[in-house]
């Protein structure tokens, strides 16, 4: 039964992803055509910007497993992200693959699963974390225009709030009383929820491990907004700056990583129409356009990922371990 839940799941996800996007091409708000007139050397460029954007999110996750003590290298791990990309557009949402990738890293990991789980979930809450707080600065440099939008505003305070709680969860899992006090007065916490916390807490003493992390994390969105940037240069009409993308690109992507269609795809064609329609001040075929090459861009690296994939259920996993 519940198998048979999850496939009506996706097939509905797949649906409105499906749905979507005729519905915006009928519109006439996706113009594929001007793909077939882009520079080899611009898609090679593009491709090329997308692939280093992943990759830096690999060397987050890899360091926030050696934080942990496990023996793990950018060229075990780097393949485990790569099929966690392909299946990305098999999965609903951008964290789908996250769940293919941690299954295959968890194989080897019998005695430390949690530890395992854990770094995946830490890495994408850096990863999600470091994007809201791009968009939130962003906007606050343009707030005269994001203001004059009540959508936007709300977002805006949603972003807050979410930061607020993160701050007040983050207090409270690194903290070494806080969680003394709570045992105190809830006798028996079950032992589920002691292990993962215990497990986060574990993170408090790799402070500087957590810092690179961010860094790391603004690099490579920074990098994804540059993606966006150049292919606006390459395809763009000049409505829409290098400055608006600041803001566009953060929130565009959040909405997309959200568990609703595979990839993203359909649901971030349908957010980036929006923004791209406020920031014009008119319809426009771009902001979908765009948003589809980076998922095209995403597909042609994540492909790379059937090969190793392939390769793992012949030869194995990799060996990381503590």
């Amino acid at each position: 039964m519940n198998r048979i839940k999850q496939y009506a799941a996706l097939t509905f996800k797949i649906v409105v992803a499906v749905g979507l996007i005729y519905w915006i091409d009928k519109k006439g708000f996706l113009n594929l055509q001007v793909y077939r007139n882009l520079p080899t050397h611009a898609a090679v460029f593009s491709v090329g910007l997308i692939f280093l954007s992943i990759f830096l999110n690999n060397v987050r996750w890899t360091l926030l497993l050696r934080a942990r003590k496990f023996s793990a290298s950018n060229r075990q791990t780097l393949p485990l992200t790569l099929i966690g990309l392909i299946f990305n557009f098999a999965m609903p949402g951008g964290v789908g693959g996250d769940v293919v990738k941690g299954y295959y890293l968890l194989q080897n990991q019998q005695d430390r699963k949690l530890d395992a789980a854990m770094s995946i979930l830490a890495d994408r809450f850096i990863g999600l974390f470091t994007m809201a707080l791009m968009a939130l600065v962003a906007m606050a440099f343009h707030w005269k225009f994001i203001e004059q939008h009540k959508e936007l505003m709300a977002f805006l305070w949603l972003l807050v709030g979410l930061f607020i709680a993160s701050f007040v969860f983050l207090k409270f899992a690194f903290s070494e009383t806080l969680m003394e006090k709570l045992k105190n007065k809830i006798h028996q916490i079950p032992k589920p929820v002691s292990r993962i916390y215990d497990a986060f807490h574990s993170y408090r003493n790799m402070k500087g491990a957590l810092l690179a992390a961010v860094g790391i994390s603004v690099v490579s969105q920074t990098i994804a907004i540059i993606f966006f940037m150049y292919l606006n240069a390459q395809i763009g009409d000049g409505l829409v700056t290098a400055d608006q993308l600041l803001w566009i690109v953060p929130i565009g992507l959040i909405a997309t990583s959200l568990p609703i269609s595979p990839g993203g795809v359909g649901v971030g064609q349908a957010v980036f129409l929006i923004l791209f329609t406020w920031a014009q001040g008119k319809d426009s075929p771009l902001g979908p356009t765009l948003i589809t090459g980076y998922q095209i861009s995403l597909l042609l690296v994540g492909l790379t990922g059937i090969y190793f994939y392939l390769r793992m259920r012949k030869q194995g996993l990799p060996n990381v371990k503590r």
